[in-house]
């Protein structure tokens, strides 16, 4: 489970234009309480179309995060040889794959439609 510096340092290096983010907004909105109150909302394409939306703004990769400070290190693994001035600690880092970084900016439940 990551800690809520970790989901902000996922979410600030994916770095998702506003479009994105409103349409994630809108459509777990949707997902939760119907489409009563989102399709007030002239920019909202419907659930179908904003999924297919997401999906296609959303491109990553597995992470790294280096858990003493809670920031993300990349996408390719770090060195973990103590002689390297770059080096991490490898009790120090975890490995997010690609779906779990989707499911941290999207949430669980519209993680299933992405």
């Amino acid at each position: 489970m990551l800690t809520h510096d970790q989901i902000q340092a996922v979410r600030a290096h994916v770095a998702l234009d506003e479009r994105t983010q409103e349409l994630i907004r809108l459509a777990n909105s949707d997902l939760y309480n119907g489409p009563s109150g989102v399709h007030d909302d002239s920019d909202y394409p419907g659930f179908s179309a904003a999924v297919a939306m997401i999906t296609d703004a959303i491109e990553v990769t597995d992470l790294y995060i280096d858990t003493d400070t809670d920031e993300v290190i990349g996408d390719e693994e770090p060195s973990f040889d103590p002689d390297d001035e770059c080096s991490y600690s490898r009790e120090h880092v975890i490995c997010l794959d690609a779906r779990e970084v989707v499911r941290t900016l999207v949430g669980k439940e519209l993680l299933r439609y992405v």
